[in-house]
């Protein structure tokens, strides 16, 4: 009963002065003793309390290294990025620059004529984007997300580029490889199923097994788009019309297109082959000298410049051109394609192809070590077919006039050959004593057909009508014409 009473009489030691304990303390009593216990957020034996201080008791109290670490109360902290990054203190990104269209800049490195697509700038990734495997989603280990990337051109992106992706609006809650064995996924907006309403880049924790499968996120440095107007051939990096603004706009062609213009300006001939060049329905194949291959003095004739040229209609590529080839140029001299056993070295008329295959809309350039020089003009094939047709008629008209001479002049000796002896007066031997009486007079018969036969005639008298001028003689070809 004593002992029963005692404890029914026992002082409440907690009721005062919290039993000794610190007044951020918990006080518990048990029989005479008084156990003190620490506020939640404070630190110490229970008569002495401190409040906690994260950002002494932690590295930065738990915040990011580009953040600040402010107290805010027992166990309390503020994470404040520094200037120049972004994020919610715990995780604080470099705060990207808004990008810069880089087609304001040099067309972005595409051709003049070129439409340029800085897609950086338009698709506010960065450069980032997501791959998956053509086999679904989650189906790459690291090395061949690595391998993925690199196939696309690009390479895995950095935590930064993600960052910098996160901030331009990518937003994703798919898990991939990136740099460094690293898996993670851009957030935007909090959501309690992608990364526990954490918005930033959601970081799976290290180390993370390289055989793991995920997706990948990628990082494409030379992401702009280059396409050629419909009036253009190339592909955006470089842009070709007609083969005359191709000579024109090519540092290496500069005096092979001098040259053309020179022959131009100076004759009909060189403004039509200026025209020919830039027809788009032209369709040739042209072998340009490089500039390196004219020596001090050489100069080219327009004979020389067409000679460069094959026919209308007969474009050859690189891989046409096959041993003992020939190609009609455009003033109808041959050109000949040979190589030896490498099929990457071909020389035209002994020339050594330099370049090949260079665009344009109307043809194909070859660009050849050096000028080619044509051959010596002859004589074409119809003036040489007209010369002779007029060489053979004027022979045929000369042996057919001296065939009729000949004849004429044949036929007459043999008819008045023939009439002197039919009718050759012969004296019969009566008459030898009669050599005293009148002779006869001769008499010849003269042949219709021939007029003035009057060798053995009498002479006509003459008449007083004048006679008909001779028919004109046949007209002989002037050989000399």
């Amino acid at each position: 009963m004593e002992t029963g009473a005692l404890s029914q009489t026992a002082p409440d030691l907690c009721a005062e002065y919290n039993g000794g304990c610190h007044v951020h303390a918990d006080c518990n009593q048990t029989g005479l003793l008084v156990n003190c216990t620490c506020h939640s957020g404070y630190q110490g034996d229970g008569f002495s309390c401190q409040p906690i201080n994260r950002c002494t008791e932690e590295p930065n109290g738990g915040c990011s290294d580009f953040a600040s670490c402010s107290f805010t109360g027992p166990n309390e902290r503020n994470c404040d990025c520094l200037p120049g990054y972004v994020g919610n203190g715990v995780q604080c990104l470099e705060e990207v620059e808004p990008p810069v269209d880089r087609c304001l800049e040099n067309n972005g490195d595409c051709d003049p004529v070129a439409q340029c697509k800085d897609l950086h700038y338009h698709t506010k990734t960065g450069g980032v984007f997501h791959l998956r495997s053509p086999q679904g989603k989650y189906q790459m280990n690291f090395s061949q997300a690595k391998k993925a990337c690199e196939d696309e051109g690009g390479a895995l992106a950095s935590f930064k580029q993600m960052g910098d992706a996160q901030q331009l609006g990518m937003h994703l809650c798919a898990a991939g490889w990136i740099e460094g064995a690293k898996v993670g996924y851009p957030i935007r907006f909090p959501s309690a199923k992608c990364g526990d309403n954490h918005v930033g880049v959601v970081l799976y924790r290290d180390p993370v097994d390289q055989s793991s499968r995920y997706d990948a996120y990628c990082y494409r440095l030379t992401d702009v788009s280059c396409s050629c107007p419909g009036d253009f051939v190339g592909n955006g990096d470089f842009c070709n019309g007609v083969l005359a603004d191709v000579l024109a706009t090519n540092s290496n062609f500069s005096i092979f297109y001098r040259f053309l213009l020179d022959y131009s300006s100076s004759s009909q001939n060189g403004k039509n082959l200026v025209e020919f060049l830039s027809q788009r329905n032209t369709d040739v194949t042209l072998f340009v000298p490089h500039n390196d291959g004219f020596t001090f003095n050489k100069t080219l004739t327009g004979r020389d410049l067409e000679y460069h040229i094959s026919t209308n209609h007969s474009r050859r590529s690189f891989s046409e051109l096959k041993h003992h080839d020939v190609i009609v140029s455009k003033i109808g001299f041959n050109l000949t394609v040979t190589h030896g056993n490498d099929q990457n070295t071909k020389l035209v008329n002994r020339r050594l192809l330099l370049d090949w295959d260079i665009p344009a809309v109307n043809g194909l350039i070859h660009v050849i070590e050096g000028p080619l020089t044509a051959p010596p003009p002859s004589v074409s094939h119809s003036s040489r077919r007209s010369h002779h047709s007029s060489s053979s008629a004027a022979a045929i008209l000369v042996s057919v006039f001296v065939a009729c001479v000949v004849g004429t002049v044949g036929y007459y000796v043999f008819k008045h050959k023939t009439n002197a002896f039919r009718f050759h007066y012969f004296r019969n031997e009566d008459e030898d004593g009669a050599s005293n009486r009148v002779r006869p007079a001769l008499v010849s018969i003269p042949n219709p057909l021939y007029d003035g036969s009057t060798a053995l005639s009498p002479p006509a008298p003459e008449s007083s009508q004048e006679e008909e001028p001779p028919a004109k003689p046949p007209q002989i070809l002037d050989l000399d014409q």
